[in-house]
């Protein structure tokens, strides 16, 4: 299964985002969403909202029916910021007694945890008393999907989910989906919040605009905060309480283009052009923030430097 971290899996199933403080730090987990967190701050949150807040054990796929099935990677694409807020759904008029076409919200946008009972073929057996043969009928199993992961399953299996999804009513599929393989070199969680803006401005910068992804949390100046905040209602771009909210919003949009084989993947190469060009920087972060990150950039070279230095020499 591909996460997005490697620590330790918990998912929130309450219907409302629980969240606590550690060291005065807030962590939070939206309703019915899985997160991989460091093992302290997991286990705080067992401890303080363990009725809501469960360890995530990983679900048991089917087997593959033969040496030579091949895998399919699916996704459960619930939860997806990207897609259209609002769909037509056929509702019945009783007053005019028709059906109608009536705008409602698109319910894929809510994160969920899909959940399918695939049963097994039966098994020709012996009898004990070995007269004959006979049956044996196996219970479902219980395949479950949690939203923002992918997860290789035998083509079999990927059959049955991608079927039992197009047989919900027509605003209701999409669900789970066939999508692309992880890559050898992509972005994922762990990353800066500086870095997931620029590998957007990369990966699809009109979809994702990430230029409009910032935070009150990384201005210091008060007076360039209201500023700033003025300008960003002008343009209906996007505001954050805090700097790990902003992260978190950003990061769901890049996976669904990350899944998404439409859309063509930066490279290293690239990303790393991109990180150097002070204009594209600007362009993402602002001068404030590009200006910040390259002092850092820089800092972080000199001591890769010094430390190659040092090894060169045997100091």
């Amino acid at each position: 299964m591909t996460n997005i971290s490697t620590a330790v899996s918990v998912r929130n199933i309450s219907d409302v985002t629980q969240n606590i403080f550690v060291d005065g730090v807030r962590y939070e987990i939206p309703a019915q969403e899985l997160r991989v967190l460091p093992e302290d701050i997991a286990k705080e949150f067992i401890q303080l909202r363990g009725r809501f807040i469960q360890k995530y054990q990983e679900v048991k796929i089917p087997p593959p029916l033969g040496p030579y099935e091949k895998a399919v990677w699916i996704a459960n694409a619930s939860g997806n910021p990207l897609i259209t807020p609002e769909v037509f759904i056929r509702k019945r008029n009783r007053k005019e007694h028709s059906w109608d076409m009536v705008a409602s919200p698109n319910p894929l946008l809510v994160p969920r945890v899909v959940m399918e009972d695939m049963h097994t073929s039966e098994r020709i057996v012996s009898t004990p008393e070995g007269d004959g043969e006979t049956s044996l009928h196996f219970p479902p199993i219980r395949i479950e999907i949690p939203p923002f992961i992918r997860v290789p399953v035998p083509e079999h299996v990927a059959e049955f989910l991608l079927r039992r999804d197009n047989m919900r009513e027509e605003h209701l599929r999409g669900q789970i989906c066939q999508v692309r393989p992880p890559s050898e070199w992509e972005a994922n969680d762990s990353w800066s919040y500086e870095d997931l803006r620029t590998y957007a401005f990369l990966l699809d910068r009109q979809g994702i605009r990430p230029e409009t992804f910032w935070s009150p949390g990384v201005y210091a100046d008060a007076s360039r905060l209201q500023a700033r905040i003025q300008v960003a209602r002008a343009h209906n771009d996007i505001i954050y309480l805090t700097l790990s909210e902003a992260k978190l919003e950003l990061w769901k949009r890049i996976f669904f283009r990350l899944i998404d084989e439409r859309y063509g993947l930066p490279s290293r190469e690239e990303f790393a052009s991109a990180k150097a060009d002070s204009k594209i920087q600007i362009s993402i972060l602002g001068n404030e923030e590009a200006n910040k990150a390259a002092k850092e950039n820089a800092i972080a070279r000199a001591k890769a430097a010094k430390a190659d230095m040092e090894v060169t020499t045997g100091a």
